[in-house]
């Protein structure tokens, strides 16, 4: 789900986008597919080969957290894990700008809970975008955490 984010962003939106995973393994097969999409869509016919190269180009991975340190909206793709979003969000609350958004893609955990973690002062900064599957072919549907 996060590379077809990352993919939209980059492709569509044409933003610079940061890839982040704890596995780097993850991260190159995840980079592998994505390529070999685009490079199915040059095919079709659908984008140019300049089209897929400057999208890769606009794409970079990193393995940590604080290389996300300097971007402004950053959207959390991570299993539907309580705990794990929590540790997330609470790290994400100390290493970016107080300004960055911080998006969750949760389908099922509540945005209030997820703004919680990062506390009062950067709680008007969480916001949730739901995207559906799969994200290169499907519509965004964002809300905010203000909303009951």
């Amino acid at each position: 789900m996060g590379m077809g984010i990352a993919q939209v962003a980059a492709q569509v939106a044409k933003l610079d986008v940061v890839v982040m995973d704890a596995n780097a393994d993850q991260i190159k097969k995840q980079l592998a597919f994505t390529e070999k999409l685009l490079e199915g869509n040059v095919t079709k016919g659908k984008i140019t080969a300049q089209d897929k190269e400057e999208t890769l180009k606009r794409i970079s991975a990193t393995t940590s957290l604080d290389d996300l340190a300097s971007v402004d909206f950053v959207v959390e793709a991570v299993k539907e894990d309580w705990k794990v979003k929590e540790a997330i969000f609470k790290n994400l609350a100390q290493i970016t700008k107080p300004s960055t958004i911080l998006a969750s893609n949760t389908s099922s955990i509540s945005i209030t809970k997820i703004a919680g973690a990062v506390g009062p002062a950067r709680a008007d900064k969480v916001i949730g975008m739901h995207f559906m599957n799969p994200v290169r072919v499907r519509y965004l549907l964002p809300f905010s955490a203000m909303q009951t």
